[in-house]
């Protein structure tokens, strides 16, 4: 069944009214919205996974092979300034069309771009004026916006009153500065820096190590087919399969690619034995934050000394050498997050009947969500489970 699709308006004429001093418009034309989502981008409150640069990528092939309708939706003030901007979308599925955000489920955090001086009181915007929002939008059943976070930026989520389901995951991030063996010396034991630096040598003793980013284009985009090979070998190793497919890989691809005003978007750091790579840690620079994506690690011999670990000291000191503020290692309980972090934030969803469709496919939705963040939760459940997928066949 092709997706149903919105009237194919770019703006919304009907939805200019303001709404307590704030002008709304609606697009189903991304580009239209363009001026005022940039605008933001340079000089507001957002993550990387609502740049322009990521949704675009992600429209022209992951959203486009799924019939995505995107939904963008503008608030300015009086004076025409833009005030924020909503990067959403429909999706159809199982007869019912789902308002989510856009580019998900590809983006670890579901958020938009804000004014600062806006922030401060959009929750209470929000809280106060949604129901209003949804009129203003193309036709849809449920509500299913997802990976909130409670906070960032020091202030709550602009819809954190509408947060009625807990997500299994939490946000993990932490400041840095330029000074690493500082930071290094306060976030990990005296020990743990001994035994680090005796498998990092034992390491060095195999063959010439290096470290950095790629030097061309097209040595990024290798990079990148390499790292997709060994994450699928490393995922198959836990009987998972069908991590990335073509899309997928497409989608990364084309961030790779993107190389507006000489500096590239994607940042794979790469760590080589000689001129075999042993892992790759990839991100992205948004904002004064690093925004860890995709780690691999390749197999053979080398492993015992860890070279994922050391692939990761090393990424942190470049992110400190380049003056960064931040590092976002994104959501998932990793342990070397939780060494790392200095910011754990919970996740929330906001999954709400718009219609009576919507509200068959609620409970289920809502249900599989809690059940998750329940087995995940739970040590013996959690367990119970990585012993089931070792003897069930591969599964995507």
């Amino acid at each position: 069944m092709q997706p149903r699709r919105p009237p194919l308006n770019p703006i919304n004429a009907q939805s200019t009214a303001a709404l307590s001093g704030v002008h709304i418009a609606v697009t189903t034309d991304p580009a239209a919205a363009r001026t005022a989502w940039q605008t933001l981008e340079e000089a507001g409150q957002s993550t990387l996974y609502q740049s322009w640069a990521w949704c675009a990528a992600w429209r022209d092939t992951v959203g486009r092979a799924r019939g995505i309708t995107p939904v963008v939706v503008m608030g300015q003030d009086a004076e025409g300034r833009p005030l924020f901007v909503l990067p959403l979308q429909l999706d159809r599925r199982w007869g019912t069309t789902l308002l989510q955000w856009q580019t998900w489920p590809h983006a670890s955090y579901g958020y938009g771009l804000y004014a600062a001086d806006f922030l401060p009181r959009a929750g209470e915007w929000f809280a106060r004026h949604h129901t209003d929002l949804a009129q203003r939008l193309p036709a849809f059943d449920l509500w299913a916006l997802h990976d909130m976070p409670a906070e960032l930026f020091a202030m709550p989520h602009p819809f954190a009153a509408l947060f009625n389901l807990r997500g299994a995951n939490a946000l993990y991030a932490m400041d840095i500065g330029s000074d690493f063996a500082a930071l290094h010396a306060a976030k990990r034991s005296g020990e743990t820096r001994r035994s680090t630096r005796k498998r990092d040598t034992r390491l060095e003793a195999m063959g010439r190590l290096s470290f950095g980013l790629p030097h061309s284009a097209a040595e990024r985009q290798d990079v990148l087919e390499r790292m997709f090979a060994d994450h699928r070998n490393r995922m198959a190793e836990a009987n998972v399969h069908g991590v990335f497919d073509d899309v997928g890989k497409a989608f990364v691809h084309a961030l790779g690619a993107n190389d507006d005003a000489g500096s590239p978007l994607l940042r794979p750091y790469v760590l080589r034995l000689d001129d075999r790579i042993l892992a790759v840690k990839l991100g992205a620079v948004h904002g004064g934050c690093f925004w860890a994506l995709i780690s691999s690690l390749a197999a053979g011999p080398e492993r015992k000394y860890s070279p994922g670990d050391l692939a990761l000291r090393r990424m942190i000191e470049a992110c400190c050498a380049e003056g960064l503020e931040s590092i976002d290692f994104a959501s998932g309980d990793t342990p070397y997050k939780q060494h790392w972090a200095d910011r754990v934030v919970p996740l929330f969803s906001l999954v709400r009947p718009r219609t009576a469709r919507g509200a068959a496919l609620w409970l289920p939705v809502a249900g599989y969500y809690h059940a998750k963040r329940v087995a995940k939760h739970t040590p013996l459940l959690k367990d119970l489970h990585r012993s089931i997928r070792g003897w069930l066949p591969p599964w995507r």
